[in-house]
């Protein structure tokens, strides 16, 4: 068994962080957002098949 990346952009996800903006975590937002960021380039930098090229998706 061997995987392949698929080429192109066949697939497409879309994370939504949410707070309420009175709520406890409104004050950690920032710092949360930033790891969620750092975490997803990382991810990507370190993933064999998946490249960011800072294009945006095709639709």
């Amino acid at each position: 068994l061997v995987t392949r990346p698929l080429a192109g952009t066949p697939l497409l996800w879309r994370h939504l962080l949410g707070w309420h903006p009175e709520g406890r975590a409104a004050a950690r937002s920032a710092a949360v957002l930033d790891h969620t960021r750092a975490a997803h380039a990382e991810a990507l930098a370190t993933s064999a098949g998946r490249r960011h090229t800072g294009a945006a998706p095709r639709a």
